[in-house]
């Protein structure tokens, strides 16, 4: 081994040393490992988790997720939307530390996650339980306040490769857990689609021998026929809104519908829903599922591209 490789080596070993001391050494000292163990990474095993939102010192919404024979439900009794539940256990599992909150910005982060929080509870099935209180994001949008139960310090947390927030992933309003589908039936499912206006004038999309027809008339130009059945599948509303809304239900059940929509599948499943036009808002229906009866909004621009081939409804 000559001179200059010995020096190299030395280099390189004096490099690594100085890296390890004034990062690494640092990095362990300024976190405090018994305060920043937020994820959870067997998220297979979580079968509770529990939010109650705090808004200075008031309960601002709670729900609890509970996992039963493998199906996620909202407080015990209404079944959970896959997709939000998806999207909390990666937010679980994927949550680090991106930096501790400055020391002299300790005492304020504190009280403004004591006014403003996320009170998050993860139960797991081998018992083990873990709690902490999701805040307010930071100034620039990209990282998350959270103070784990019983710790001292609070922390900026993020998810590496995601630029926002995370509160908005901890809501405690039970009804952004709900699945608010409206009807779930593909174009390979699909036998019939009817819409009855408030004038009586309908429309009927239906599965004949193999053929297509809209109002009667088969339909040949297949180009137009594939655009419009792509849109059949997992049709979700925007939101329910009858606590928003408390007497909305009772007055429109008392009028005929503008639309009275019924979904037939191959197994001949039916599924209707009503929908109504509401005055001053051009985006949006009020309506509900036949059967459940809960009031939901429903966005005109996924609604309307069911009814492009209907007979328009008079105005």
């Amino acid at each position: 081994m000559n001179r200059f490789t010995i020096i190299l080596l030395l280099l390189l070993f004096l490099l690594g040393f100085l890296y390890f001391t004034q990062f690494v050494q640092k990095k362990s000292s300024t976190f405090n490992e018994s305060e920043i163990q937020f994820a959870v990474k067997d998220t297979h095993s979580i079968n509770l988790i529990t939010l109650k939102g705090n808004l200075k010192g008031n309960v601002a919404g709670k729900v609890i997720l509970e996992k039963k024979n493998g199906t996620w439900w909202v407080d015990g009794v209404y079944p959970a939307q896959p997709e939000q539940i998806i999207m909390l256990l990666k937010t679980i599992k994927s949550i680090e530390i991106r930096e501790p909150v400055n020391a002299k910005a300790k005492e304020n982060t504190l009280e403004m996650i004591k006014n403003r929080n996320v009170h998050v509870v993860i139960n797991s099935e081998n018992g083990d339980t873990k709690g902490y209180f999701v805040g307010p994001s930071t100034q620039d949008s990209k990282g998350t306040f959270m103070l784990l139960e019983g710790a001292e310090n609070p922390y900026i947390t993020q998810i590496v490769g995601f630029e926002g927030y995370l509160t908005s992933r901890f809501n405690a309003n039970k009804n952004s857990w709900r699945d608010n589908i409206i009807f779930n039936c593909d174009s390979q499912n699909l036998k019939s689609f009817e819409v009855l206006y408030a004038n009586n004038l309908k429309y009927t999309f239906e599965l004949k021998n193999k053929s297509w027809f809209m109002n009667g008339k088969e339909q040949t130009d297949t180009t137009v026929l594939n655009r419009y059945l792509r849109f059949f599948g997992k049709v979700r509303a925007q939101g329910f809104i009858g606590e928003e809304l408390p007497n909305e239900y009772s007055k429109l059940s008392k009028l005929k519908p503008d639309y009275r929509v019924k979904v037939t599948n191959l197994k001949y499943e039916i599924t209707e829903f009503v929908l109504y036009e509401r005055e001053n808002n051009e985006s949006s229906y009020l309506g509900w599922v036949i059967g459940q009866e809960e009031l939901l909004v429903v966005q005109k621009n996924i609604m309307n591209n069911f009814f492009p081939f209907a007979v328009k409804k008079p105005m």
